[in-house]
């Protein structure tokens, strides 16, 4: 926006600089300066090479074009007359006699003051006028076309300006999108890492749970071994104090018979039979099975940790199932 006075600037000062560049080349052809040669050259004014179809005066010179030295001459002028329409006519009769077809007049002001009394002449008025109409179509034209392209002017600024409203509109719509879009995956990334969160603390609250109850588990079942051993070894011992028991009654026994066998044996003259002592079976008590306690353990530690990964995966898989704006995990 800064710079569009700038441009309407540049382009005044090209086309006042154009107009004076114009003029300067309009005197240098009209002026009647010979060519010159060497370092610093000058171009050669029209008029210097003209030889025919001219009108000096009383005195005057052509001046032409010198093959010799590839320079144009100055004409010299004759003694100065006034300007008349006779003169311009016996000059434009002359070229036409010569082949050539005159479209414009350059003059000096001076010429050009009586050039326009011309126009009044009986001869020159019919023309005039057809001029004149012509000229004031031609401005009429040019009012009509000055005003269609105001018009245009106005249309393409009127498009121009609502060009930029409807873009700056879309900008400011896009920006509100993205605007939305990045709040939307803010909460949605909140939303995540509050359930990443709460996953952890409900996998850390399990993991705790079935540790506790992997402590209880081993607890329980050193008990019960604890209990199981202390069992075998009071059975164990009630069975030795059994056995001993009846080897006590047996050896009563065969002492309480040995007599009586004895006195039996005399009567009868039979021989006396030697005591009789059953054998008492001895009672064998079962070691604990430390290896078969610690296999047992590791396999229920085994057991929970499998259990728990599929929790873990079942809930992974809940969690992926999930959907969330903008499509689904």
């Amino acid at each position: 926006m800064a710079e569009a006075g700038n441009v309407q600037k540049r382009k005044y000062q090209k086309l006042k600089k154009g107009v004076e560049i114009r003029k300067d080349l309009e005197f240098a052809i009209a002026d009647t300066n010979a060519s010159v040669a060497g370092a610093t050259r000058e171009l050669g004014s029209l008029p210097t090479w003209l030889t025919t179809n001219v009108s000096r005066g009383a005195g005057g010179a052509n001046g032409g074009y010198n093959p010799t030295t590839g320079l144009t001459v100055a004409p010299t002028d004759g003694t100065q007359r006034p300007f008349t329409k006779a003169i311009l006519d016996q000059v434009m009769q002359t070229g036409y006699q010569n082949g050539a077809n005159f479209r414009h007049v350059s003059v000096s002001p001076y010429v050009k003051s009586v050039f326009v009394t011309f126009m009044s002449d009986a001869n020159v008025a019919p023309f005039g006028a057809i001029l004149n109409a012509g000229q004031e179509q031609s401005r009429l034209a040019g009012l009509a076309q000055q005003a269609a392209s105001f018009e245009n002017s106005a249309q393409q600024q009127a498009y121009g300006q609502m060009l930029q409203s409807g873009q700056f509109a879309n900008q400011a719509q896009n920006q509100q999108y993205t605007q939305n879009a990045n709040n939307m995956q803010l909460a949605n990334a909140a939303q995540q890492q509050n359930f990443n969160q709460a996953l952890a603390a409900a996998g850390f609250s399990n993991d705790t749970l079935q540790q506790m109850h992997q402590n209880s588990q081993s607890t329980t079942a050193a008990n019960n071994t604890l209990k199981d051993q202390t069992f075998n070894a009071q059975q164990a011992q009630l069975a030795a104090q059994n056995a001993a028991r009846a080897q006590y009654l047996n050896e009563m026994y065969a002492q309480r018979n040995q007599p009586i066998n004895e006195i039996s044996s005399l009567l009868s003259g039979a021989q006396v039979n030697s005591p009789n002592f059953v054998p008492t079976q001895g009672q064998r008590i079962e070691p604990v099975d430390y290896m078969g306690m610690v296999q047992n353990n590791y396999r229920g530690r085994l057991d929970a940790y499998q259990s728990q990964l599929g929790a873990g995966s079942n809930i992974l898989g809940s969690v992926l199932g999930m959907p969330f704006w903008g499509g689904q995990i």
